[in-house]
């Protein structure tokens, strides 16, 4: 987040500042008073700085900045410090060291690359350590095994020890080999783990009836409903499956609830375990203050940081 006032803006400041930490920009903060007079040309000055600097094109202007996304921006300036608002007193209640897992990959097909995110969550729904990211990979949907063995050495470098328990959350399908994940827990000497795939698009609404009095009234699913299915017929281990709804957002929008979709792939816990586990991970503090995040904060903040493309929001006021 750049913030900066602008009767005393400095031009080449503010560039010198782009290009070091240009990976991190997310905000540009104006702090306007009655008395400026150059706000145009400064704006001018910012958009040429960003297009030369962070080659974006687009801005997005937002021309009332609201209380919400005030007390988000200046919330995100904390967390570099070390500022969580809240955490969840136990997700797993079973075991209190548990960390949680979470891999996703971003595709840029127009340059034909790959960006590859591991992210370590405590089990207060709190980052662990810095997330892992290898960028501009080759295109592929699949993780090499050398990639897979690196992210997860580097993410849990300071909390191996031979009780050490995890949960893997694939953002998706486990497009790999499972037995890459196999050979990849041996080399560390995990011994408990478990492997879930969480799905967050093409999944069916899940919607609910009542009939009363003759008349059928459906209605709509919100935050924490589930259901599952347990499929005893593979082997040799059961691929159980559930479908979690996390968040009310669509109550407000009056439209069907997209829940997750959450697929056991691996591993001695329950469906049941492993969808309460990612309901309350939902919870977690990870970008908003006000909204709870459609995804657990295991692949929300892998899906984030595996983006391609630049995200710059430009506010006037």
């Amino acid at each position: 987040v750049i913030i900066f006032n602008y009767h005393d803006f400095n031009e080449e400041l503010f560039k010198t500042i782009l290009e070091q930490e240009k990976e991190k920009c997310s905000y540009i903060v104006h702090l306007i008073n009655s008395k400026d007079t150059q706000i145009e040309e400064v704006n001018a000055k910012i958009i040429e700085a960003l297009k030369a600097h962070l080659q974006i094109l687009k801005f997005e202007i937002i021309n009332t900045f609201q209380e919400n996304t005030l007390a988000n921006c200046l919330l995100k300036l904390g967390l570099y410090n070390k500022a969580i608002p809240w955490k969840i007193d136990c997700i797993d209640s079973h075991d209190k060291s548990h960390i949680f897992i979470g891999i996703d990959l971003g595709h840029n097909h127009q340059h034909g690359s790959t960006n590859l995110t591991l992210t370590a969550i405590d089990n207060h729904g709190c980052l662990l350590t810095k997330p892992y990211q290898r960028k501009n990979l080759p295109l592929n949907e699949t993780i090499p095994y050398s990639e897979l063995i690196k992210g997860f050495q580097n993410i849990l470098n300071k909390s191996l020890n031979n009780d050490i328990c995890i949960t893997v959350h694939r953002d998706g399908v486990y497009q790999e080999n499972i037995d890459d994940y196999h050979l990849v827990m041996r080399e560390l000497g995990i011994k408990k783990y478990n492997l879930v795939e969480v799905t967050k698009s093409g999944v069916p609404l899940i919607g609910f009836y009542s009939i009363s009095q003759g008349k059928t009234n459906y209605l709509d699913g919100f935050s924490g409903y589930y259901i599952f299915i347990k499929d005893t017929n593979q082997s040799p281990q059961p691929n159980d499956i559930s479908y979690l709804i996390t968040n009310d957002q669509s109550l407000k929008t009056k439209t069907a609830p997209s829940p997750l979709k959450i697929k056991k792939v691996y591993g001695d816990k329950d469906i049941t375990r492993i969808t309460e586990e990612i309901y309350w991970l939902t919870k977690a503090y990870s970008a908003n203050l006000f909204e709870p995040t459609k995804l657990p904060i295991t692949t929300h903040l892998a899906n984030n940081f595996s983006y391609t493309k630049n995200l710059i929001h430009f506010t006037t006021e």
